[in-house]
Order: structure tokens, then sequence, then C-alpha cells
């Protein structure tokens, strides 16, 4: 959702300048127009806005915009702006397409951006008014050509006290003059760990003229993990009407943990796969199947479906695991259970009724001297 958001306010934000600059175009020069963006920044965004270097205007029915050298500092006593410092900016927007509500972007070009963004953060909980960027009939943007280059972009899990640093070296999206499909490749660093993106959507044209179905295709490969999703959409622009395949497989899933700063033992082998259909607000997962296998000290299988991935609802799961790793075990051992050696269980995640419990609940614990815990039931989760 934040990266929804800065997509739109970056967007709105260049529009509503081009929008003040036409006014006075008949007058102005670029270094007017350097002048008055600066001030436009400043007062909507309440940041301090510099451009050091080239800046140039070209007013037409898409307008570009280039300017170098931008910085944005805080003023005192306020935060820090998630984006400090652009080094190539260059924006070309389609006017025309606004009438029918359509935000496209022509052409996007960003060099040398420096970025941080903060998730999880506590306080943002109270805070659930999404305000008025979600307002109105505009869709999100749409970008018929992107390339981007050294971006440094650093993630700070604020509840968890940690920063994952994701570096892109080089991005580019094309849809080849707007008569085919749109190319999406690109690599850079997640973690210190390598990455690589490839894959392929539907022509731009179909997504304006919303005329369905709506393909996509990606692959993502991370250090020793592939992921995919290929699939379509009835209404790409509003996430509507998915019919995706997802899967992924991972030779250590402590090497996906890493990605997260999150330090584990050796896990073994990942694979998952699962199905996504309906409108991404609500997304119904018809099945779910993930395995963690190849380490006999610890082994899980899960699956089943939901109506509802984000809120739980119709959640029907079915799973069973066990573990003899001493770093897991040791987190939950108890006074009444020491030295714990294996743990066994298996159960039912179930929602109904608005609540979410797990069901049929069997659970083995042995300690290392023989000692057995042996329980069976129901929790019910809320």
């Amino acid at each position: 959702r934040k990266v929804s958001y800065a997509l739109i306010l970056l967007t709105g934000l260049i529009f509503l300048i081009i929008l003040a600059l036409t006014i006075a175009w008949a007058t102005f020069d670029d270094e007017d127009y350097r002048r008055l963006a600066v001030r436009s920044v400043e007062a909507f965004t309440g940041y301090a806005m510099a451009i050091d270097g080239a800046f140039s205007l070209d007013l037409s029915t898409r307008p570009i915009l280039l300017a170098e050298g931008i910085r944005l500092e805080a003023r005192d006593g306020d935060p820090p702006p998630s984006l400090s410092k652009i080094g190539k900016f260059y924006v070309q927007l389609d006017l025309p397409q606004l009438i029918f509500g359509h935000l496209v972007v022509p052409e996007l070009q960003a060099e040398d951006v420096v970025l941080a963004i903060a998730v999880n953060d506590p306080a943002d909980a109270e805070d659930t008014d999404e305000g008025p960027l979600l307002a109105g009939d505009v869709d999100l943007p749409v970008f018929e050509s992107v390339r981007l280059r050294n971006i440094q972009l650093d993630v700070t899990d604020v509840a968890n006290a940690r920063t994952i640093p994701v570096r892109i070296q080089w991005f580019d999206m094309d849809d080849v003059r707007n008569t085919g499909p749109i190319f999406v490749s690109g690599e850079g660093t997640v973690g210190g760990e390598e990455f690589s993106i490839d894959g392929r959507m539907g022509a731009l044209a179909d997504m304006l003229k919303e005329e369905p179905p709506f393909a996509v295709d990606y692959n993502l490969t991370i250090g020793g993990m592939r992921f995919s999703v290929a699939g379509t959409f009835e209404d790409f622009l509003d996430a509507e009407g998915a019919d995706l395949r997802v899967t992924g497989a991972a030779a250590e899933t402590a090497d996906l943990f890493g990605l997260l700063a999150i330090e584990t033992p050796p896990l073994g082998r990942l694979q998952f796969e699962a199905a996504i259909k309906g409108d991404l607000s609500a997304p119904r997962i018809p099945f779910v199947n993930l395995s963690l296998s190849g380490d006999p000290k610890i082994q899980l299988s899960v699956e089943g479906a939901l109506a509802n991935a984000l809120t739980g609802e119709g959640a029907a799961i079915d799973f069973a695991g066990s573990c003899t790793l001493p770093e897991i075990l040791a987190m939950i051992q108890s006074e009444d259970l020491t030295g714990l050696h294996l743990l066994r269980l298996s159960g039912r995640l179930r929602e109904a009724d608005g609540e979410l419990s797990v069901e049929e609940l069997m659970v083995e614990a042995v300690s290392e001297e023989g000692a057995a815990v042996n329980a069976a039931g129901r929790i019910g989760l809320g």
C-alpha cells in the first residue's frame, strides 16, 4: 500500500506542478519554471527542495520535465523525507488520457535515487485514514516505458528494529511503442543477495481499452530461490478478476529468512504453489500447498484454501510437522518440560462465524530424558 501511495503521490505531484506551470508558460523561461517547481514542491510537501543541475520543461499535450541534482531536506524538527535525492529525473505525461481517467506516463527515467521507507510501524496502526489519495476516478499510473538506474532503497522494519537494504542496479520496462506486450527486466540486490526479474504483461493498448483478459507472467530469482507468477486479470488497473498461479522453491529456506535479516539454522528445501482468484483487495485462494523437507530434523506440510487471504475468512487449512532442531525447540521450552528433544504436531486451521481456530490439534513433545507430553484439543484464535 505504501508503494502504491508513493506512486500516486509522485505522479499526482508532477501533474499539479506541470498544471501550475502551464498557466504561466507564455511568460516563463526554464529558470522561472525551476523556481516555481521548487516553491510548489515545498508548498505541497513541506520539504525544502533544491535543483542543482539542469532543468527544463517542454509544455504540450505530452509535457516533458527534466531535472538533475534534486535534493529534498526536512525543515527543522520535521522527520526526514522518504525521498532524499535524485541524480536525474525525466518524465513525460499524456494529458489527453486524463479525460478518460487514465494517468499515463509514456516515459519515466530516474537515476541515482536514494529512498528510505518504514514498514510495520505500530504508530501506523492508529492511523487508518487512507485520506484523499484513493479518491476520484483516476486509476493508478500506467507506465509505457521505465528506465531506472542505481536506486538505493532502505526498508526499515520499525517493530523489529531492522533495516533491509534494497539496491536496484537497473530496471527496464518497455511496451514496444504501445503495439505489443510490456517486457520487464532488472537486476539488483536484497539484503546483499543478488536478484533478477524478467517477465511480460499484455499490451498497453488492451489495458487502456479494458479488453480482458490481461496476461501477466513474471519470474524472480534471488540467491538459490525462484518465484513465478503467471495468469490473467479481467481489470489490471483496478487489480480485479485475477486468475493467477504462484509457485516458488528455495533450496535452503534459511536463505529466505536471511533476506529479512532473520538468522535461522538450516531448515531444508521449501516448495509452495497457490492459486489466487478474484480481486486483490479480497483475494480468494482456492488452494495452497507448502512443504518443508530435505532436512530430517524439520518437516512441514500445509495445504488448504481461504475465501479471503487478507482476513482469514473461510480458512480451511490442514498442517502437520515435526522438529528436532535445538535452536527452535529452545524457543518453546517451559519450566515443566526442559531439554525438549522432539516436537510433533498436526491440526486444522478453520474459520467459522468470524472465529479463527485450530481444530483437531495433536501435539507430542518428548524431552531428552524420555518424558513425553501429549495433548489434543482445540485452540480459539479470535
